[in-house]
Order: structure tokens, then sequence, then C-alpha cells
């Protein structure tokens, strides 16, 4: 499992970014649309937990099998 180190400044725009598009989605039902509701307000507690630290570097693991952007998964 590689492990890479990132900013976690940069990090918690990541999750930024992403709670931003995640906001805007309906995804058909009310439970499901609950539960996206839960993940946004508990990533975003995440994000406010790492900002207030003082934490320079957050370390990422790739697991293995995970989707890559083209949409392939690693081995």
């Amino acid at each position: 499992m590689a492990i890479k180190s990132m900013r976690t400044k940069t990090f918690i725009k990541k999750i930024d970014d992403e709670l931003k598009l995640f906001d805007g989605v309906d995804l058909g039902d009310d439970t499901t649309n609950n539960y996206l509701k839960l993940a946004v307000y508990y990533m975003g507690l995440v994000a406010d937990c790492l900002q207030s630290s003082e934490r320079k570097t957050v370390k990422i693991k790739k697991c293995p099998g995970a989707a890559t952007p083209d949409g392939h998964t690693e081995k």
C-alpha cells in the first residue's frame, strides 16, 4: 500500500471542493439523500478538526483495487 503525504491545507481544500460538489446532488430518494447529507456533514467536521489542529501534513494511503481517475482498478 503506497503512502504519500499532503499538506493539511491542500487536503482541506480538496475536502471542501468535494463537499461543494455533493451539496448540489439529488440522488432521487429520501433515504439516500439523507445519508449523503450526513456524509457531507461529517466530512465538514473532519475538515474543521484538521483546520483547528496544528498538523502540517496528512498521510494518504492508496488502497489496492481502488478506482483510478480513468475508471480502471489498480492491482
